[in-house]
Order: structure tokens, then C-alpha cells, then sequence
């Protein structure tokens, strides 16, 4: 509906002479822009090849939703595009779901889909296997990505895998399951690694070793797989890895233990082009870490984040660069993030290792320090600024060999106990996401925070302590997207109790302008009747709520579904304390549609429940 709006799109069905759309779009088209007006705005003006980009950007649940029964040229382009994107890993509205089940869908114009246990999804991956049998995807599919639930579930999707005929990307991820036993691992590794044989990106995310029991019969297959990633991994294993793989280009590694290496193979890696490793779980020797980057022959691109270190040499720019001379002189992009506690140190000498001509001019690599002087700690990164996490540190001593300390990369910011004297001026967030404030001083003013942070394009902002009430109904006032409140209870009450009466009513004003909200309430003992009734008026336009640690009973979720009349998803954790239900599961649900005074009926909403947990999707 946004889309239509914003597009100008109408409602009315185009006459077609010939009915065949997409063969004589282009002559229609003509027609129209000679005998109408033209407006700029007018979406169904562009030619099907731009509408059809467009849908590549968007989920198939956003497509049907925005174009669906628009006239009778987009619902063409709906039945006939053939690049959707099912995703059922997010929070999807009753509504948004109703149209994927109603719609006829041909599956084979399915190339990428997703199946998910996700508690804030309105379906699970049985119940979307009972809409669309697994063997309709068989054809086409190129990109699949599951969470099962269970080890059962899992070996039950990977025994399917050798049957698509197109797939080329595989993500797995367990993070709710059990650890699989070592021959239910071997069997999924077979399969994945050498039946079949179209796949070239695999993601394995999952606690579990993906390589148990890979010395017995040391096979002599070889995958296709060209580009990997792995939740953990060792050094042999990585080996075994490269031995079994025909042409392996990338592998990303988010917790290596590359400790124990004995070299014995000290096989050369002559494919691999791209290394990843987010951090290294156990302390390795700065010489054992370069013996085992020298065998990375043909390697354009290192990355490495997230290893603290006690060793001076790994910030030491010098060894760097003669190590890159000797043996990876082929090195095109290399960026790593480096934590050192020390409090002697001296990052003026630290920083002078990277300003030679290799650094500078020939590669133009670029290095800046961070010093948190009272902790003694030293964060020595590359710029741009790799992760797109960062915490903004207090006291920091900063010194840099680039001009602009790019952190265009970071999606996330947190403040933790800033002052103004600590803000860098220079530094500049443009590309945020997320916003965390944890503590702030009172004295910085709205402007301050927006010379370094664009807060009018953040979609989520996280308050996890209480701040200035006029900074609060500053960020709210500016912000121009759809924007998404998480905050604690009592923070937000004693928020509104320290403004004045005139400001108090202009906030209540702005947070009527919040479409999600999550709130949190672990300092209470669990909300009251009246606590809700001052939610349900302070967000009286919310869309999406999520609670926790909130309640001791089900008796008050009816008053929230009463009260938010654009409610279409709530989702209640309870108190760990709370009772089990006062309501048998029988009943529960009959219950919810006697107490929601008709805004609930047999068919608008789904539910599901459990002892510390409910979810409701409402159309």
C-alpha cells in the first residue's frame, strides 16, 4: 500500500486490445503517454524491465502485497516474474501470508527460499512444506536456507538436497538444536560436499564440527563447492577441507582454532584467493599464524578481526609488510582489527610501523588507533572499519594514518557512558541502522548527536538507560522513517515524569508515531492492569509489540488486542516466575476470540503459545 501511494499507482484495470501484456507493454505505454498528461510520479509508467528490478530488491511476500490486484498489467507480472524470494524468517503479517497462500503461485518461478522455526514468524517449515511440497522446488531452486528445529528435521531436509537440480547456495543453521551425533554428521557432510553437484556457496552455522570423523577411508571425491563459511574450524580440518575441494576461492571462519597446527602436510593452498576469520577462540603464536599464511599462495584478500592479543608483533607494521613482500605479494585488500592490553604503550611509535611507502602509497592501506588510556587498552584497525558493530568509546586518544576515519561499514552504534568532551567530531556515521544508548550525559543536546550520527535515518533505537527528555523527544521529532522503539518501562515512565507538562504532551505526541515497539520490564514484578492501559495509550498506533518479563497471566493480553486497534503482531514473553496458564490450551484460543469484544474471529488471526510464551498475527 506504501508503494502504491508513494508511486501514485491506481487501482482501475488497463484495457488491453490484444490481451498479451508483456508482448505489447512497450506499444501501450506509447499509447498512453501521447494521449495522457504525463506525471513524473506515476509508477506504472515505468517499463516492465525497471518494475521488474525493483522486485528483485524485495521479499515475495512485499511484492504480492504491494501489487497485487492493482490492474490487470501487474497481476501478469506477478504470475509470470520468476525470481521470488521466499522468506519466512522474519515477522510476517496475517495478511502478508494470506496473499502467498491465495496467490497461485508457480514455484518454479521460485529461486530463492528460506524455511525457519522462527518464533516471530507466523508458520513454520512443516507447515510451509504442507502449502508447498518440498518436490515443487526440485527444478529451479537456486538458494535455500533452513533452521530446523530439530536433528530429525535436519536430516530429514538434507537427504532431499541431491534431488534440486539447480542449487547453487546452501545456508544451514542449528542454533536451537541439539548436537547431532557424529555419524548424522558425516552422512550430511557427504551429501552436501559431494551429491551435489551444482552447489558453490555453503554456509554451515552451527556450534557443531562440520568435520567429525573425517579421517576414516580417506575418500578420494572432490567438491564443487567454491565458496564456504564455517561457525568454527581448525587447522586440519582446513586442510582436509582443501584436499576434498576442487576449487575452493573463499572461506570465512567465524571462530578459528588454529592452535595446534603440526604443518605435517604443509600442503599449499593454490586456489584460495579470500580468507575470513572473525576470531581466534584460543592464543596462537604470531609465528605460527604467519607459517600458516605462507602457505596461502594466491591470496588477494585477508581479513581478520576480533583477536586479542598479548604479542607486540601483530600491531607492528614492519613485520606485516616484509611478511606481505616475501610471501603474498599478490595481497590486494587486507583488513584486520586488532585488541592489545597494555598500558605502556606508545601508540605514536605503534602507528609510525604503517606510515612507510608500502603502506601508504603502494597499497594504500590504512591504519588507525584507538587508545583507551585508563584501561590500557589498544584497539588497531584498518580503515574502512570492518565490523559493522562498534562501541563508542570514552577517554579514547585517537591517531590515524588516513585522512577520514571511514565508518561507512557500521550498521550498529552503541554509547556507553559518553560525555561531550567525548565525542570526535571528525568521526560521522551515515549508513546506521541501529542505534544503543546506554548512558549518555544529560547535557548533550540533539544537535551535538547529530553532527556525528544521521539519527533521522535510523530504523531502530535501543535505550537501555534513561536519558534527557528533551533529547528523547528530539530524536523522535526528526526521525523521518518508520522507526522502531525498544526501551524499558520504568526508563520511559520516569522519562515522561521529568519533563514539563507542555513537553510531556508533545512526546506522548511523537510516540504516537511509533509503529514498533519492544519493551522490556525487568525491574518490575510484572505490569498491572493499569500499566497496560498506559501503553496501550501512550502507542496507540503500534503494529508490531513485543513484551518481556512482563506478565504473571494471560488475563491481560485481551486488553492489549482490544486496545491497539492497528495491533497485527504482539508477542509476550512471561516472567519466569509466572504461573503456567489459568486457561487450558483447549480453550485458549475460543477464549481469545470471547474476550477481544469481535475484533477476533475464527479466521483473522493465528496463535501460538506455550507456558512462557504467547504470539498473535492478527489481518
Amino acid at each position: 500500500m506504501l508503494l502504491r501511494q508513494c508511486f501514485g499507482i491506481n487501482d482501475s484495470n488497463n484495457d488491453h486490445e490484444d490481451g498479451n501484456t508483456l508482448n505489447c507493454n512497450i506499444y501501450h505505454l506509447a499509447r498512453r503517454l501521447k494521449t495522457l498528461k504525463p506525471i513524473i510520479s506515476k509508477f506504472e509508467f515505468l517499463p516492465n524491465e525497471l518494475i521488474l528490478n525493483l522486485f528483485e530488491y524485495l521479499y515475495c511476500d512485499d511484492i504480492i502485497y504491494a501489487f497485487n490486484n492493482l490492474n490487470y498489467r501487474f497481476q501478469l507480472l506477478l504470475y509470470t516474474y520468476e525470481y521470488y524470494h521466499l522468506n519466512f524468517d522474519q515477522i510476517i503479517m496475517k495478511s502478508k501470508f494470506n496473499l502467498i497462500e491465495n496467490l497461485p503461485l508457480n514455484i518454479q518461478h521460485v529461486k530463492s527460499l528460506t524455511l525457519s522455526n522462527n518464533n516471530y514468524s507466523c508458520t513454520n517449515i512443516e507447515q510451509c512444506l504442507l502449502k508447498y511440497p518440498i518436490e515443487l522446488f526440485y527444478i529451479r531452486l537456486q538458494s535455500l536456507s533452513f533452521f530446523p528445529k530439530d536433528d530429525d528435521q535436519l536430516l530429514y531436509l538434507i537427504l532431499l538436497l541431491p534431488n534440486f537440480q539447480q542449487l547453487k547456495y546452501l545456508l544451514i543453521s542449528q542454533k536451537l538444536c541439539t548436537n547431532p551425533g557424529d555419524n548424522i554428521i558425516k552422512q550430511i557432510r557427504d551429501i552436501i560436499l559431494f551429491e551435489i553437484k551444482t552447489l558453490k556457496y555453503f554456509t554451515w552455522d552451527n556450534e557443531s564440527s562440520f568435520f567429525t570423523r573425517m579421517n576414516e577411508a580417506m575418500s578420494i571425491e572432490k567438491s564443487t563447492i567454491e565458496y564456504y563459511e564455517f561457525r568454527r574450524m581448525n587447522i586440519d580440518e582446513f586442510e582436509w577441507l582443501n584436499f576434498h575441494t576442487i576449487n575452493m576461492k573463499s572461506i570465512h571462519i567465524y571462530a578459528a582454532f588454529f592452535y595446534s597446527y603440526s604443518y605435517q602436510q604443509q600442503q599449499a593452498f593454490e586456489t584460495l584467493t579470500c580468507m575470513k576469520i572473525d576470531e581466534f577462540r584460543e592464543p596462537m603464536n604470531f609465528q605460527n599464524l604467519f607459517k600458516f599464511l605462507s602457505f596461502l599462495i594466491r591470496l588477494k584478500q585477508l581479513e581478520i578481526k576480533g583477536l586479542y592479543c598479548e604479542e607486540n608483533m601483530y600491531t607492528d607494521g614492519n613485520r606485516w609488510e616484509n611478511f606481505i613482500q616475501e610471501y603474498m605479494p599478490q595481497l590486494k585488500i587486507f583488513k584486520f582489527f586488532f585488541t592489545r592490553w597494555d598500558r605502556h604503550i606508545n601508540i605514536e611509535v605503534v602507528i609510525a610501523s604503517f606510515m612507510t611507502n608500502f603502506w601508504l602509497i603502494e597499497k594504500k592501506w590504512f591504519v588507525t588507533c584507538d587508545h583507551k588510556v585508563n584501561e590500557g587498552i589498544l584497539y588497531i584497525y584498518t580503515v574502512p572499519y570492518m565490523k559493522n558493530k562498534f562501541k563508542y568509546l570514552t577517554s579514547c586518544q585517537r591517531i590515524s594514518t588516513a585522512k577520514i576515519n571511514d565508518t561507512s561499514n557500521i550498521r550498529q552504534l552503541i554509547l556507553h557512558e559518553i560525555k561531550t568532551k567525548d565525542i570526535i567530531l571528525k568521526d560521522h556515521f551515515t549508513n546506521l541502522q541501529s542505534l544503543e544508548i546506554w548512558k549518555i550525559s544529560d547535557d548533550i543536546t540533539y544537535d551535538q548527536l547529530n553532527r556525528y550520527v544521521n539519527i533521522s535515518s535510523i530504523k531502530n533505537i535501543v535505550f537501555r538507560s534513561r536519558i534527557n527528555s528533551n533529547l528523547f523527544y528530539d530524536i523522535l521529532k526528526y526521525n523521518t522513517t518508520q522507526i522502531s522503539i525498544e526501551i524499558d518501562y520504568n526508563y520511559l515512565i520516569k522519562i515522561l515524569r521529568s519533563t514539563t507538562y507542555y513537553n510531556r504532551r508533545q512526546i506522548i505526541i511523537e510516540l504516537k508515531k511509533i509503529k514498533q515497539l519492544e519493551i522490556d520490564s525487568w525491574r518490575v514484578e510484572g505490569l498491572t492492569k493499569k500499566q497496560i492501559r498506559k501503553i496501550c495509550y501512550l502507542f496507540s498506533n503500534i503494529e508490531q509489540l513485543i513484551i518481556k518479563r512482563a506478565f504473571r497471566s494471560k488475563q491481560l493480553i485481551p486488553l492489549l488486542i482490544c486496545k491497539l486497534k492497528y495491533l497485527s503482531f504482539l508477542s509476550i514473553h512471561y516472567l519466569e516466575s509466572a504461573p503456567i496458564t489459568e486457561i487450558s490450551n483447549s480453550n485458549f484460543r475460543q477464549w481469545l476470540i470471547d474476550q477481544s469484544r469481535t475484533k477476533l474471529n475464527e479466521n483473522n488471526f493465528i496463535c501460538k503459545w506455550s507456558e512462557r510464551q504467547f504470539y498473535i498475527w492478527i489481518d
